[in-house]
């Protein structure tokens, strides 16, 4: 991955492959000089890769509410394999106390929208050192709901590619996306997904309404790619120092990586749609075109929310007639 770089936290490195660096550095001393060179720089590079990789990490686990056990109780231990799986060499552990782990991992709930995961640094938490906090419930409209399963898998992953000093990503396929730790981004996207064609007549002309939506879905995305550009450098040109304003340009950011996201997933729908014309699958063409096209409405709402927050960040940072110092 392009974001990637090597864990920089505690740990317990293993040391099963020293042995082979070793060999492979003997048999760099004595080829024949025309491929000497080569052979020392790919024992460098094997080496180097052993050693950031091969990372043991012992975690810590707050006791999860019976209530969600049921429903959550592997969230983790899919996380954690996840990791371990596209990571040669990391391994996790789990301790039964704080002091024996280098990481915390906590459950929570929340009573506002915002963020669905925390990372907090040793300096940050009763703990002394790095934990996660991940929201498995939440109050709506006075009552505690919780979050999908599916989510909750992501947003685990996400947070403990944090754990793992791994930033952000600007792909927005990949886990460690930013608009993973906020859920109602997340549930827009994959209900958008989830919509099938609601009538299922054989005597529907498929073919006229995924024409009708290619060219629909081809109008928005066109119409849309530099509006979010011009969103990102909306954002980018905007330095307040009043904390409120600060506040209000974050959820801005928020709202920008939704939209960002939403585009990526109309475009990459209208290709697939595209594909099964090709192969005269109409009435599959016309879900993909129809969800590309619900997928550019989630962009135009994320705009209009963009545009809010930037003018109530303004507003608060120099008054509603621009004369606030």
């Amino acid at each position: 991955m392009n974001y990637w770089t090597s864990p920089a936290l505690s740990s317990t490195s293993t040391t099963k492959d020293d042995s082979v660096c070793k060999s492979y550095l003997f048999l760099s001393q004595h080829p024949p000089n025309s491929v000497k060179v080569l052979l020392i720089l790919a024992v460098f590079v094997f080496c180097t890769l052993t050693a950031a990789y091969a990372q043991t990490y012992d975690l810590y686990v707050q006791k999860m509410p019976v209530v969600w056990k049921d429903q959550y109780s592997t969230v983790l231990s899919d996380a954690t394999r996840y990791w371990e799986e596209k990571t040669p060499g990391l391994k996790f552990n789990y301790v039964t106390y704080p002091d024996q782990s280098d990481f915390v991992v906590e459950w929570g709930s929340k009573t506002d929208d915002g963020k669905f995961g925390a990372y907090a640094t040793g300096a940050q938490n009763y703990y002394n050192k790095p934990a996660i906090s991940i929201t498995l419930g939440f109050f709506k409209d006075r009552k505690l709901a919780t979050v999908s399963p599916e989510y909750a898998l992501d947003i685990t992953k996400h947070m403990i590619g944090h754990l793992l000093s791994l930033p952000h990503s600007t792909d927005t396929n990949d886990v460690m996306y930013p608009s993973v730790e906020y859920y109602d981004s997340w549930l827009q996207s994959h209900e958008v997904q989830k919509v099938k064609p609601s009538n299922n007549s054989s005597k529907t002309d498929w073919q006229s309404r995924s024409q009708k939506y290619q060219a629909k879905a081809s109008d928005k995305i066109i119409q849309l790619e530099p509006q979010v550009d011009s969103a990102n450098s909306l954002l980018l040109s905007a330095p307040y120092t009043n904390k409120a304003a600060q506040a209000e340009i974050q959820k801005g950011w928020t709202a920008y990586w939704a939209a960002k996201k939403s585009l990526d997933d109309a475009q990459k729908t209208q290709t697939d749609g595209g594909a099964l014309v090709l192969e005269s699958k109409y009435k599959e063409s016309y879900s993909k075109f129809k969800k590309s096209y619900e997928f550019t409405k989630i962009v135009e709402k994320k705009l209009a929310d963009i545009k809010k927050y930037n003018k109530k960040a303004y507003e608060l940072q120099y008054g509603k007639n621009g004369t606030k110092s």
